[in-house]
């Protein structure tokens, strides 16, 4: 099978994923393998006390391995920042441990829209997902629409999975650290540049063991912070719109 053209940073957040962490980071390095010449799995340990760090040092020698180790669970959104931030192929995708999205549907989405610089993925159900995440993400979702109508039209799912050209990545770093607002600023700060963003349907895969940590009422109060922060910013600054060309630079 033909492999695709461009190189993929994929960055995975884990905490406290013991039961998984061994199994599917070989099946993940497995169909990357598969699916792309040149790539680079980023796993970020967040902090992890159940043995998690203890499995994932056994793949660290890996030539196509990376692990960053937080030394406290800081929460996703700082973990994700921190494997962004380490990547260096052309793409630069993040997805959870329990693999919700499929490496052939990246590659996928990637090849049907290199035009655009942010791959939104959308889920079109959310099969296995408790009341309460179906509560909390229903409001974070509201949230962003009431505060900022214009840069969230046309997309429907902030939090799910995107696939960022690294060239852009400085250009829209969020000031955001909260699990669930890091990925939402960066779509809109794609947007503010007047960068190509793209939301395309995803087929998710429910998780089939352990349980996800988000929803927590901290992260809730965290990313509602985050969210007002964000609203005076765009308000105040009138920040100057950079060219694609400087974006495609790392910024001005």
């Amino acid at each position: 099978m033909d492999k695709c053209k461009w190189s993929l940073s994929l960055v995975i957040p884990i905490y406290n994923e013991a039961t998984t962490a061994s199994k599917n980071i070989q099946i993940y390095l497995d169909s990357l393998h598969r699916n792309f010449q040149h790539f680079e799995l980023i796993v970020v340990d967040d902090g992890s006390d159940d043995g998690t760090s203890k499995i994932l040092e056994e793949f660290k020698n890996l030539e196509s391995f990376t692990l960053l180790k937080n030394y406290a669970n800081f929460n996703v959104g700082i973990a994700l920042q921190r494997g962004f931030g380490a990547s260096s192929c052309h793409y630069v995708c993040h997805t959870g441990i329990d693999m919700p999205v499929s490496v052939e549907d990246i590659r996928r989405k990637i090849e049907e829209h290199s035009g655009s610089d942010v791959i939104v993925l959308e889920r079109s159900s959310y099969p296995g997902a408790t009341r309460w995440r179906r509560f909390i993400s229903g409001i974070n979702r509201s949230m962003i629409k009431l505060l900022f109508p214009s840069l969230s039209s046309g997309i429907s799912d902030f939090n799910f999975t995107q696939i960022y050209r690294h060239k852009i990545i400085k250009c829209i770093w969020p000031k955001s650290k909260s699990p669930s607002f890091t990925t939402p600023e960066m779509i809109m700060n794609a947007k503010l540049n007047g960068l190509v963003v793209s939301a395309i349907p995803c087929a998710y895969s429910r998780r089939e063991e352990g349980k996800g940590s988000l929803g927590r009422f901290f992260d809730i109060t965290w990313a509602l912070y985050d969210m007002a922060c964000f609203r005076m910013t765009t308000l105040a600054s009138k920040r100057r719109k950079l060219t694609l060309e400087e974006c495609h630079r790392g910024g001005a």
